[in-house]
């Protein structure tokens, strides 16, 4: 009896890389390792605010500024996510365009003080996701369908 690909356990978690790059990008160490990554989009939105304003000390109106930002980002993940359809994925450059868009629109709500922190965030974000993946770059055009 052949079994499908898409009945292995590594296609069924397939969504938590997806999750895990949508947090962890914007760096939260402590954040990603504490908490694992919500499904609920404005669950993200509302635990990286939460973050982002303890670590970077964040005003009432960076904040207000950073989640309008945030949510942005939250729904078009979500678009870039709902467009590849079932058991695929979104299109990698396209999705890395999209964050560093909305990297780039956060750091000109910080201090140059808190774009440091920020820039951190990413740095130790990255390396977690790089250990999470066993220390391994993926590779391909992010066409959809993962070939592993």
């Amino acid at each position: 009896m052949k079994i499908s690909s898409r009945n292995t356990p590594k296609h069924q978690l397939m969504i938590l890389p997806l999750c895990a790059a949508f947090i962890g990008l914007l760096g939260f160490q402590s954040f990603a390792a504490a908490n694992p990554p919500p499904k609920d989009p404005e669950a993200m939105v509302d635990q990286r605010m939460e973050e982002m304003t303890e670590a970077l000390s964040l005003t009432e109106t960076q904040q207000t500024s950073i989640r309008v930002i945030l949510e942005n980002m939250a729904e078009e993940m979500e678009a870039l996510h709902d467009s590849a359809g079932d058991g695929n994925r979104p299109d990698r450059e396209e999705m890395k365009a999209l964050r560093d868009e909305y990297d780039e629109q956060i750091e000109a709500e910080l201090t140059a003080e808190q774009q440091v922190l920020f820039k951190k965030m990413l740095e130790e974000g990255k390396q977690q996701n790089q250990n999470r993946n066993g220390g391994r770059q993926r590779s391909g055009s992010g066409s959809g369908h993962r070939g592993r």
